[in-house]
C-alpha cells in the first residue's frame, strides 16, 4: 500500500512540474518563439433531418488563435491539438419527429 502512495504521488509531482516548466516557457518566453499562433481549420455541420438522414454542410474556412505550448493556458488550446483537429464536425439535430405543437 505504501508503494502505491510513493507512485501516486511522484506522478502527481511530476505532472505539477510539468505543467509549470509549461507555464514558466509560455510565460518567459523560452525558448524565443512566438506565443500565440493561428491555424486555419473547417467546420462542418452535420443536420440530423427528421426523415433520419443526415445533412452535410460546410462553412467557409475560419482562423482559431492556440498557443505555442503542452498544455492549455491563457484560455487558448495548444497548437499540437488544434493542428491534429483542423476539421471540426458540429451535429445539429432538427428535434424529435412528429407534429408540431403550438402553445398559447
Amino acid at each position: 500500500m505504501r508503494r502505491w502512495k510513493r507512485i501516486l504521488m511522484a506522478a502527481a509531482l511530476a505532472a505539477l512540474l510539468a505543467y509549470a516548466g509549461d507555464y514558466l516557457s509560455v510565460t518567459l518566453g523560452i525558448p524565443t518563439r512566438p506565443q500565440i499562433s493561428t491555424v486555419e481549420i473547417r467546420r462542418f455541420y452535420a443536420v440530423k433531418l427528421r426523415n433520419k438522414e443526415t445533412a452535410y454542410m460546410r462553412d467557409e474556412a475560419a482562423t482559431e488563435q492556440c498557443i505555442n505550448s503542452l498544455f492549455p493556458q491563457s484560455g487558448y488550446a495548444p497548437c499540437w491539438w488544434v493542428n491534429k483537429h483542423k476539421e471540426q464536425r458540429i451535429d445539429i439535430d432538427s428535434g424529435r419527429p412528429g407534429p408540431l405543437i403550438n402553445t398559447p
